[in-house]
């Protein structure tokens, strides 16, 4: 909304962010696009697929690196958005995000939104929200009993009700606050990496992509150390996978062999 109102408000803005938005859109949608032709092959897995994806962001990071600290200048504050260098490092910024976004949202179940404007943030505002009433009427400082506006506090329950009451209100202050903890991660994690990313870029410039490179390749080599692990399991045969011929085949040299050792 604050980007919405300041693109009214200063005109010269309006293509900068609308380009970006624009390049942002498209990242997503020729990633998803590429994920969809290659999971069609039936070929590959989701790992190998997520750690192509992650090399396409890398390969942005690199091109914003080398454009970067080709054409980029330190321009006034206030015309910074009308400038054709701004624009195409933006753009190529918001594609990486795009990439990162479609990749993380297909290869991570339950993924949670790895932007945190509007949806995280309103999530987090609501489990909040309800997570401190819960636990003002687990504590009877709050009511949430179903009455009507004009008797609430005239309503009178016995003892068994009032009980399984309080303790309802417990049980969803406990499930409520889980959920709150587990929607502010990403939110905890943004504003971490915001403040180092900002430190980092102010101290080092175009230099400091080699952090989120550096992240994104442990993703991929970790993957790719599972994705062998997995496959070489596959090719080990089990016992259970075995005919019924073969067992007794093995069943017999086992004998053998512990017949020679005796």
């Amino acid at each position: 909304m604050v980007v919405a109102c300041t693109s009214v408000i200063y005109a010269d803005g309006v293509v900068a962010r609308s380009l970006t938005c624009v390049s942002f859109l498209l990242a997503i949608a020729c990633t998803s696009g590429l994920n969809l032709k290659l999971i069609s092959y039936n070929v590959y897995s989701k790992r190998i697929i997520m750690i192509v994806g992650f090399f396409i962001e890398i390969a942005y990071f690199i091109a914003i690196w080398i454009v970067g600290d080709q054409i980029y200048e330190d321009f006034d504050s206030s015309v910074i958005l009308t400038k054709w260098q701004i624009i195409l490092l933006s753009c190529i910024t918001g594609a990486s995000m795009g990439v990162h976004n479609a990749v993380a949202k297909e290869a991570i179940p339950n993924c949670p939104s790895t932007t945190v404007m509007t949806m995280t943030l309103v999530t987090v505002g609501q489990l909040f929200a309800q997570t401190f009433e819960y636990f003002l009427a687990s504590k009877k400082l709050f009511n949430l009993r179903p009455c009507i506006l004009s008797n609430c506090s005239n309503i009178e329950m016995d003892e068994a009700t009032t009980t399984a009451y309080y303790n309802s209100m417990q049980t969803k202050y406990n499930d409520s606050l889980s959920k709150l903890i587990v929607a502010f991660k990403p939110l905890f994690a943004f504003v971490a990496g915001a403040l180092v990313g900002s430190g980092a870029t102010y101290a080092g410039k175009f230099i400091s992509l080699i952090i989120p490179i550096f992240f994104t390749l442990v993703i991929c080599i970790d993957s790719l150390i599972k994705v062998y692990v997995d496959d070489k399991a596959t090719k080990i045969p089990t016992y259970s996978s075995v005919t019924e011929e073969k067992k007794t085949d093995i069943e017999m040299e086992g004998k053998k062999e512990a017949t020679n050792k005796i």
